[in-house]
Formats: structure tokens, sequence, C-alpha cells
């Protein structure tokens, strides 16, 4: 269980998009879903990371700089995506990710691969 989590950090919503076409396209189909995926839940402290990038394997995007320097800076409850390829596909990066995640006492939740819904059950101190 997950409890020394401080009321300050943020709840992150990561998405990346292949190009401003494809966002136009799909942000609100993603939001909804997301909205669904998490309608149980009351989320304070939302913020949204959304880069617009050709690939995933490129880890020179600023949002998703600005997520990592966050979550460096012990500033994430948990990052929700879409799947984790939205991260990053790149192994090294999910490696490093997953060690800041373990490290900051957070966690990522997928809805792909379905990870971790129940993580937001066993938050304590926090306003969900």
């Amino acid at each position: 269980m997950r409890n020394n989590c401080s009321n300050n950090r943020k709840n992150a919503i990561y998405l990346h998009f292949k190009n401003e076409f494809d966002k136009n396209e799909r942000m609100d189909y993603v939001l909804s879903s997301i909205s669904y995926y998490l309608k149980d839940y009351d989320l304070n402290n939302l913020e949204y990371y959304i880069d617009i990038c050709p690939n995933g394997i490129d880890s020179n995007r600023e949002e998703y700089k600005r997520l990592i320097n966050d979550l460096q800076h012990d500033k994430i409850n948990f990052i929700f995506t879409p799947s984790i390829s939205t991260l990053s596909r790149n192994y090294l990066d999910i490696l490093y990710i997953n060690n800041l995640l373990l490290e900051k006492n957070s966690a990522v939740i997928s809805r792909k691969e379905k990870l971790p819904l129940e993580y937001l059950n066993d938050i304590q101190g926090l306003d969900i």
C-alpha cells in the first residue's frame, strides 16, 4: 500500500499524438475514454501532458521531458496513459520511468495493459 504521498502532487495524464491532425481528430475520443475509465474517482489536481510527435521512440519531446522532470522532482502521484507505448517505445526510457516511479512511490496506470487501476484505491493522503 502506498501511503506517503503528499497532497500537493499532481495526477498526470500523458497523451501522444502523431501530428496536429491526429490530435484534432482523436482528442475528444481520448479524453472521453479517460473520463469514462476514471469515472468512479474524484481526481483533483489533474495535469495534462500532450505531445505531438511522429513516433514515441524519440524522447526529445517537450511534454515528455516536462513529465520526467516533474516525476524526478516528486510532483506526480500517478501517470495515466492509454498505453505504455504512449510514454515511449524505447525500452531504456521505460525502464528509467519505472525506476523513477518506484523511487518516488508513484505509479503508471495504463488502460490498454490494464495496469493497476486498483492503485487509486490504495493511495492514502490524496483527495480522490
